[in-house]
């Protein structure tokens, strides 16, 4: 019994024992316990599909700040921004030719005219830039918090790709059906994405909007299943615009840019600095024969525009002359009444038999050198012209309002002599649009190229050189476009009391145009000899007091081979456009 006690005893000393021992190691064997996770980040919001058309030009595309990024495919110049396109935007758009857009502002310039002049950024008379032009995209950016809406399940994208298929052939019986793949729907519009990475986005009417290919290249639409632009996976846009125009706008890796239709009537641009001033220098071609301007670029209403600069001004004595009515009414007669542009524009335009004031007849002259560009931009794009058609002809009262704006521009520019003279740069801000929209009046726009300008209610009209617009009221701040009544047009374009949205870079390029056309009028006059069916000569007091722009000891040489670089661009982006219109236009090859 003794021993069975003392056996106890032990037995619950050595337990006692060996509990620390245990408890100490439990404790060091122990894992931490994780802290609570951290709240999980939601995923990023997938890019948003935007698939507004591309516009400028024009005149013209755009580079305004967004929260989400835009495609820009102008190289950042060294020494200024290169003007974006066309634009040209989305427009669909200008007119390089002439000293004659975009736009365009075609944006995006082609201009043709007696004497050389540059038009808008979507002239093509050469080529402006200007609406088709200057192909800018106005494309809307989605806000960074925007989510991609959920594709549609097989069964139910089927049945809306035969839906939307329906209403397209029931619009035009010779469309081609869309493609069966992934659709998403965006606001009114569905997005179609093909196994081979082709997206086209159709309208509720089955009408096309865009088209995108699995190389980055797209494809703009109007409402009315036109193309409006082509951006080109290289990065060139092609603008598309009235009667079956193509303006080609390019930026290239050495900050130059080309602007020309399919003719190769445009220009080559190329930056450089003058007294510490950036400055653009286009090199037009026309028919071969290479002549220069200089622009000034700056930033308005969100879109880059340029601002024309004379290469010399005259005196404030000959400004003055030239603004007072002739010693007696002048009767001149015009070299170009046998000329094919004047019998086809005819009905629309006929000179004043007599002309009171330099106003008039600089007003006959730019109308004159616009018309002959617009025929030109119409030959290169279509060849053998049909009739235009019965246009209701130019009235005395459009000619007086065109006149009075002369007036105005004539006036702006001896006040930049005289600022340009005292050794200060001219300045966009004062000198152009931004001017003019400004000072509270309305204001009278001649068209230096063609372009497509949407109406209110939805539609599309064309307006081409020649045509006269009125501004009555200053656009928003941050509106691209502004609103304008059409004064006078020709049978095929935009009616008379018409509303029409036109790129703001592209008014800046129908003003440089104008002003190009008016110096190459003054010169005229300034050289006139006087004599029976001319113009009379200029006082001698007037004719001293020449000033040089800034520019003019700075510029580079007319660059000799312009005229191969803008058809070598030209060529090749004709031909990737009818690639990529082919596709968008044919969606089952």
């Amino acid at each position: 019994m003794k021993k069975q006690l003392i056996a106890l005893f032990l037995a619950v000393f050595l337990i006692q024992c060996a509990l620390p021992a245990r408890s100490q190691n439990t404790d060091k064997n122990k894992k931490p316990q994780p802290s609570a996770p951290a709240p999980a980040r939601p995923p990023a919001p997938a890019p948003a599909n935007n698939s507004a058309p591309r516009s400028a030009p024009a005149s013209v595309p755009r580079t305004t700040p967004s929260p989400a990024p835009v495609r820009n495919n102008s190289p950042a110049a060294p020494s200024a921004p290169v003007r974006n396109s066309a634009a040209p935007a989305a427009n669909s758009s200008s007119n390089p030719s002439r000293p004659a857009p975009s736009n365009t502002g075609n944006a995006n310039v082609v201009r043709h005219s007696a004497s050389p002049q540059p038009s808008s950024p979507s002239s093509i008379t050469p080529v402006r830039t200007g609406n088709a032009m200057s192909p800018t995209s106005n494309r809307a950016n989605a806000p960074a918090t925007s989510v991609r809406p959920a594709a549609m399940n097989p069964e139910v994208s089927n049945r809306a790709v035969e839906d939307l298929n329906r209403q397209r052939l029931q619009a035009n019986p010779n469309a081609r059906p869309l493609p069966h793949g992934e659709i998403t729907q965006h606001g009114q519009n569905y997005s179609i994405k093909t196994p081979s990475g082709r997206e086209y986005e159709a309208r509720r009417d089955g009408s096309l909007a865009s088209f995108r290919g699995a190389h980055g290249e797209e494809a703009h639409f109007g409402p009315h299943n036109e193309v409006r632009s082509v951006h080109l996976a290289s990065g060139a846009t092609v603008i598309h615009g009235p009667g079956g125009s193509r303006i080609v706008h390019a930026e290239r890796a050495d900050h130059s840019v080309i602007v020309a239709n399919r003719a190769g009537h445009g220009y080559l641009e190329r930056p450089f600095v003058a007294h510490g001033q950036f400055y653009r220098q286009r090199v037009y071609v026309m028919n071969g024969h290479p002549y220069v301007h200089a622009y000034r670029q700056y930033y308005f209403h969100g879109a880059r525009a340029y601002y024309y600069v004379p290469a010399h001004y005259y005196s404030p004595a000959f400004y003055g002359w030239a603004a007072r009515p002739w010693a007696s009414p002048v009767r001149y007669r015009w070299g170009w009444t046998s000329e094919p542009w004047y019998g086809y524009y005819g009905g629309y335009f006929v000179p004043s038999p007599i002309y009171p004031t330099p106003s008039l007849w600089l007003t006959d002259y730019a109308l004159s050198a616009s018309l002959e560009e617009a025929y030109q931009e119409q030959v290169d794009a279509q060849g053998q012209l049909a009739p235009g058609g019965v246009s209701v002809p130019l009235s005395p009262e459009v000619k007086s309002a065109i006149a009075s704006e002369i007036g105005n521009q004539l006036s702006a520019e001896e006040a930049e002599g005289q600022q340009v003279a005292q050794n200060r740069p001219e300045d966009p801000t004062t000198g152009g649009l931004p001017a003019l929209l400004a000072d509270g009046t309305s204001h009278v726009f001649l068209v230096s190229s063609a372009l497509t300008a949407d109406t209110p209610d939805g539609q599309s009209c064309a307006l081409t050189g020649g045509d006269v617009l009125q501004l009555s009221g200053a656009p928003a701040p941050d509106s691209p476009t502004a609103t304008l009544q059409v004064l006078a047009a020709k049978a095929s374009d935009c009616q008379p009391g018409q509303m029409a949205a036109v790129q703001i870079a592209d008014l800046q390029e129908m003003q440089n145009h104008l002003r190009e056309t008016l110096d190459a009028g003054l010169d005229a006059i300034r050289a006139s000899q006087g004599g029976v069916g001319k113009l009379p000569p200029p006082p001698r007091t007037a004719l001293p007091g020449t000033v040089n722009s800034p520019y003019a000891d700075s510029a580079p040489p007319v660059d000799a081979n312009a005229s191969s670089e803008i058809n070598g661009e030209v060529q090749t982006d004709v031909q990737a456009d009818q690639d990529v219109t082919q596709q968008a236009e044919n969606p089952n090859l």
